[in-house]
């Protein structure tokens, strides 16, 4: 996840690297400025997940480095370091997703990150497969359902048909609990149900899957449960 600090004082832009290198070094890539303007030069170039925006900065404030931002049609969160709650009202107008004060706080600042992690939907456990012999990594949301063939697996998402190799318990091992085996050869995921329906589960793509008997009372309860959660 590419990302981008700017604060003018790079000691503590530094500090907030390590923070989010303690947090998970392997899931970020940082990039670091201490002058807004070369920020701002740089987004034609880069597609950056979030920004963490120092508010105090001598050349250009992170208020106006934020409208900058927006202006240029990146919508993506911005967290702002202060060590005034003045500018609070100011930040909020400009969809900001939260602020820390300084000095920054490790734990304060694992926080926001979990948060925001989750609002942009990178905590999800991906599906990672063989495909036309190359590795593949699918977000679990992107598949509607598994069709199972002995040991061949079709993955249909809305854009595309994958296959690979694998047992159906393999396959479960892989999965969590919105998705749910409703028959010997198909496993749906519970986010694409549209509607249940005597033996049948209609999903959003107006696919129609059969419920064997074998699978009926537990699938339809498990169905249930997901979706309640998911609603929650």
């Amino acid at each position: 996840m590419q990302i981008a600090i700017c604060d003018d004082s790079i000691v503590l832009a530094n500090q907030v690297e390590t923070g989010l290198l303690k947090y998970d070094a392997k899931r970020f890539e940082i990039d670091v400025y201490t002058n807004p303007l070369r920020l701002i030069e740089s987004l034609p170039n880069n597609d950056y997940a979030f920004f963490i925006l120092d508010i105090e900065m001598p050349v250009m404030s992170g208020v106006d480095l934020a409208r900058r931002i927006r202006e240029f049609g990146n919508d993506n969160p911005i967290i702002f370091l202060t060590s005034y709650k003045e500018y609070m009202e100011d930040v909020f107008a400009l969809h900001t997703f939260d602020y820390l004060l300084k000095p920054i706080d490790q734990a304060k600042l694992d926080q926001t990150l979990t948060r925001l992690i989750k609002y942009l939907g990178l905590d999800e456990r991906r599906f990672t497969f063989t495909f036309n012999r190359e590795l593949h990594s699918l977000d679990l949301n992107q598949i509607i359902y598994f069709e199972k063939n002995r040991h061949r697996v079709l993955i249909h998402t809305k854009d595309k048909v994958y296959e690979t190799m694998l047992t159906t318990n393999d396959l479960l091992d892989k999965l969590d609990d919105r998705f749910v085996q409703v028959h010997q050869s198909f496993i749906v995921n519970v986010k694409y149900v549209q509607h249940l329906k005597n033996q049948t589960v209609i999903l959003d793509n107006a696919v129609v899957i059969s419920i064997s008997r074998k699978y009926q009372e537990q699938a339809r309860k498990q169905i249930v449960t997901a979706l309640k959660e998911m609603m929650t």
